[in-house]
């Protein structure tokens, strides 16, 4: 038997939810994202690990301060590829903030971006040239009614890593097609 309140809870969340998308609408400037999922290898050699991606067209991105990291300060390339970090900007380690619509399009399947997923955003500078943004997840966090989920947001954060190939080159498609 459930309590007042979480009947109270059940019947208003879909609302709430309706007006969390309604909030998000207004809120941010809408975009593009490819969400690269890695599916581990199990402990017994019979799967190997294999990588997905979907691509997210209404998720709103909000970076702090308004700044975003685009000078990754790499030098070389490919496996060659060295890094060098002089200094440590506060924008580097505040969370860059993500919200999906709870009716947005995005796969039955993949209804919640996880933990330790690659996220890929793309901006373009002065000249028209596409610059992708790494980002990897590193919270889910949600509010609720009662038991209720009524909002959903992800904490990303910029990412330095030096990626295989298989994901490098879904980068690469996702950003020929943007």
């Amino acid at each position: 038997m459930t309590s007042p309140r979480d009947q109270i809870a059940a019947a208003v969340a879909p609302c709430l939810r309706e007006l969390q998308d309604a909030k998000l609408d207004l809120m941010g400037t809408k975009t593009q994202i490819l969400r690269i999922s890695k599916a581990p290898a199990d402990d017994f050699g019979f799967k190997v690990a294999s990588y997905s991606s979907e691509i997210i067209r209404d998720a709103i991105l909000q970076y702090p301060m308004s700044k975003i990291w685009i000078a990754q300060m790499k030098t070389g390339t490919g496996a060659a590829t060295v890094e060098t970090v002089k200094a440590v900007n506060l924008a580097e380690i505040l969370p860059v903030t993500m919200y999906v619509k709870f009716n947005g399009i995005i796969t039955a399947e993949n209804t919640c971006i996880n933990e330790g997923d690659i996220v890929v955003d793309v901006i373009t500078d002065e000249q028209g040239s596409k610059l992708p943004i790494r980002l990897e997840c590193e919270k889910v966090l949600g509010t609720f009614q009662g038991k209720q989920l009524i909002g959903r947001y992800y904490e990303l954060s910029l990412s330095r890593k030096v990626y295989s190939t298989a994901i490098e080159l879904l980068i690469t498609n996702f950003i020929a097609t943007f």
